[in-house]
């Protein structure tokens, strides 16, 4: 199965991709098949690397120090590792398909060579990443709050 260029556009970097554009990231992107209950481990010296979950609902589980918290459930668009990929840190975590997925992995050299390359999809990227997490963030203090994500306050 090739990337889905469409769903990248659409969920991530919100525009279309040119066919140089499609090509680099072709190449920066390695997909994943992950049958019901297999599990990837994010070991803390693989750091830097991110997962997009492309299709199929997994749970997560983040390590931080002595602590362990369990995410039960993400699903298609969910990421994991971003803000390591983003600060070049170490990460602990562990994905675990919950039916089959598709991941891609873009590891932080291949992101590096884009952002040395200063072209606009670098750019496009991080935003796209950064407006993952932010909503990610909000929705978990949503949740703690006591609200619903998604309903008017």
């Amino acid at each position: 199965m090739a990337v889905d260029f469409a769903w990248l556009e659409q969920r991530i970097l919100g525009r279309s991709l040119s066919d140089r554009e499609k090509g680099l990231l072709g190449i920066m992107i390695t997909e994943l098949h992950l049958p019901a209950g297999q599990a990837v481990c994010i070991e803390p010296g693989n750091g830097g690397t991110l997962y997009l979950l492309r299709s199929g609902e997994a749970e997560v589980l983040l390590e931080w120090g002595d602590e362990c918290l369990r995410v039960p459930s993400i699903s298609e668009g969910a990421q994991l590792g971003d803000l390591a990929s983003l600060l070049d840190e170490s990460a602990c975590a562990t994905l675990i398909a919950r039916d089959d997925c598709v991941a891609y992995r873009i590891r932080r050299r291949a992101f590096d060579a884009l952002l040395a390359s200063r072209q606009p999809l670098a750019c496009d990227m991080v935003y796209g990443v950064l407006s993952c997490t932010a909503s990610a963030i909000r929705e978990l203090q949503m949740r703690r709050a006591g609200q619903v994500p998604g309903k008017r306050i």
